[in-house]
C-alpha cells in the first residue's frame, strides 16, 4: 500500500474545469530515472482524459491514475488490492523566477524532432532542459494543471510561454554544477484509437477511504 500511496503523491511527465480541444490520441511510454532507480510509465490519452500506469523497477504494474482534465478530477487505482480513491489536490502553486532560453539545439527522440528549451532557476539551483516535440499534444498542459504536482519539472513547464501543443519528449533536471537529479525520456509514441473503458474504474473495485 505504501508504494501505491507514494505513486498517488507523485501525481508524477504531468486545469480547472473546461474543455480540451481534440489533439493527440494514443499511447506514450517513458522512463523516469532518479539516481540509480529507473521506473516506467505509460500514458493513454483520449481527449481530455489520461490514464497513467506506473510500473515498478521489476516491471510489474504498481498503480493507475485516471485523470479527466475537463472535470478537474483525478482517481487513483490499486490493481493489486482492487481499490480506487479520489485524489483532490488543492496545493498552492509555487511562484518561481525563471530564465527561459529557446535554443536551436535539436535531436530526434522516439521518432520526433525535438528542440531544447533550457530553463534556469537560480533560487532553486536548478537547470532543466526540455526537449520539445510538436504533435498536437494539447492534452499535456491541462494534465499538468489537473495533477498540480510539486516537482520542478512540472512547475517550471507551466511557466513556459508558447508551449501549447508541445510535449517534452525528454526532460532533464540538473543542479547548476551539472549534477543530474531526474531524467524523463520517452521511449515510444503510438497514435491509435483507444477504448473509453480504459478511463473508467474497473467493475468490482471498491472505494478506499483513508
Amino acid at each position: 500500500m505504501t508504494r501505491f500511496l507514494s505513486f498517488l503523491l507523485f501525481g508524477l511527465f504531468f486545469i480547472g474545469a473546461g474543455s480540451v480541444k481534440a489533439g493527440f490520441e494514443g499511447v506514450i511510454e517513458f522512463t523516469k530515472k532518479t539516481g540509480s532507480t529507473e521506473v516506467k510509465y505509460k500514458y493513454y490519452i483520449k481527449g481530455s482524459k489520461t490514464r497513467i500506469e506506473d510500473f515498478g523497477t521489476d516491471g510489474t504494474l504498481q498503480g493507475v491514475m485516471l485523470i479527466d482534465a475537463a472535470a478537474n478530477k483525478v482517481i487513483g487505482i490499486s490493481p493489486e488490492r482492487k481499490l480506487w480513491m479520489d485524489m483532490p489536490n488543492n496545493r498552492q502553486r509555487k511562484d518561481v523566477k525563471l530564465d527561459i532560453q529557446k535554443t536551436n539545439n535539436t535531436k530526434e527522440i522516439a521518432g520526433y524532432k525535438a528542440t531544447e528549451w533550457k530553463v534556469t532557476c537560480k533560487d532553486d539551483d536548478r537547470v532543466i532542459s526540455y526537449w520539445m516535440a510538436d504533435g498536437a499534444f494539447d492534452f499535456f498542459i491541462p494534465l499538468l494543471k489537473t495533477l498540480n504536482r510539486a516537482d520542478k519539472l512540472s512547475i517550471y513547464f507551466l511557466k513556459l510561454s508558447g508551449a501549447e501543443g508541445l510535449f517534452p519528449i525528454m526532460g532533464e533536471e540538473k543542479k547548476s554544477d551539472g549534477t543530474v537529479i531526474t531524467t524523463l525520456k520517452t521511449q515510444s509514441v503510438k497514435k491509435q484509437a483507444l477504448e473509453e473503458s480504459l478511463f473508467e474504474i474497473p467493475k468490482g473495485y471498491s472505494k478506499y477511504d483513508k
